[in-house]
């Protein structure tokens, strides 16, 4: 997700929401995403990675 596209999708919320509400949901979504990438995705109960191949 893109930070324009996240923007977008946070600015277009019935009631609309303030700039700086916005500009926090954004921010909050992109770093949450950047943990998401950084991080590899491992399943608790095998200790696997989710992309490995078998």
């Amino acid at each position: 997700m893109t930070e324009a596209y996240a923007r977008a999708v946070f600015a277009g919320h019935c009631p609309p929401s303030s700039e700086e509400i916005v500009d926090q949901h954004t921010e909050g979504r992109l770093s949450r995403q950047k943990l998401l990438t950084r991080i590899p995705l491992t399943n608790r109960a095998t200790g696997r990675s989710a992309m490995c191949e078998d």
